[in-house]
């Protein structure tokens, strides 16, 4: 039986396991309201492999940089995956090996985190890796936040660059992201490609929810560190209940239905994308 409530440290292998019951988060929710049809065959009737996520490792390894001053990667030396490279990795199944390239980038990421003293003043007044968990009935509900900070005895130089100063609570979520393709290359990733604000909102309402607030006492900000130049921005994303908050509401409330009935029917829907009015995008900060 899986843990519930406020967890810290949570290993990987207790997180992703299912258990006696599903635990979805926001990957599986994200999916379910944008493509109900992939979430059965992967989640319910578990007839398709799940994908693998190639950046997976490089995320890991900046955060455990940045996040838990833990270096835990290492170069191949190849420039891109090869037999030789995968061999290399096969050969240290405790780090993180990645190609040169991958190594020098990761490298620039992680100074330009470093040298953000609004984002490091957070890591040493927050807490990394804080999994949030309730018992919906059928599933669990979870979210792992990157960073999660108490605001209550935050310095006032926090508060004051994140805009959360009538927030109890600042989450942040690090992503990795181009400079050179600047905010609306952010925007498109958050909006179209990978449905940001509904992990934002998915984050808020099952933290709200074991922590007995309201969803709008959490500041939910992406810590966005660049590739391609040494550059770490925040960015959140403003009023999107309405669009978000109320989807991920009703899909966990659809699919404690359909778990309780058995109802698997009618799961091929048209996919629906959430958009967001660019509006709601901004700079922490402006």
């Amino acid at each position: 039986m899986k843990q519930v409530g406020r967890i810290e440290n949570e290993p990987d292998s207790v997180y992703f396991a299912d258990g006696d019951k599903p635990a979805f988060g926001s990957t599986a929710l994200r999916m379910y309201i944008t493509d109900p049809e992939m979430f059965y065959h992967l989640y319910v009737a578990k007839d398709m492999p799940e994908p693998a996520f190639a950046q997976a490792a490089f995320g890991h390894a900046l955060e455990e940089a940045l996040l838990e001053n833990r270096h835990n990667f290492m170069s191949s030396g190849y420039k891109s995956v090869c037999k030789a490279h995968s061999a290399i990795a096969a050969e240290n199944p405790g780090k993180h090996v990645m190609t040169e390239p991958q190594v020098a980038a990761l490298c620039s990421m992680i100074d330009a985190g470093l040298n953000d003293d609004a984002f490091m003043a957070a890591v040493s007044h927050g807490q990394a890796q804080v999994t949030y968990r309730y018992d919906a009935g059928p599933f669990f509900v979870q979210a792992r936040v990157d960073l999660d900070v108490d605001l209550k005895d935050a310095p006032e130089s926090i508060i004051r660059h994140y805009q959360a100063s009538g927030e109890k609570r600042l989450f942040l979520d690090l992503k990795k992201t181009r400079t050179h393709y600047g905010r609306a290359g952010f925007r498109k990733a958050a909006m179209f490609d990978y449905q940001y604000p509904l992990q934002q909102e998915l984050y808020r309402l099952t933290a709200a929810r074991v922590l007995g607030i309201d969803p709008g006492e959490i500041a939910f900000r992406f810590q966005a560190i660049s590739e391609d130049v040494p550059e770490s921005r925040a960015y959140e994303f403003m009023d999107i209940y309405d669009t978000a908050g109320s989807k991920v509401a009703d899909a966990i409330g659809s699919l404690i239905s359909r778990y309780k009935l058995g109802d698997w029917d009618d799961f091929k829907q048209p996919c629906t994308k959430v958009l967001i009015d660019e509006n709601y995008l901004k700079w922490a900060g402006e």
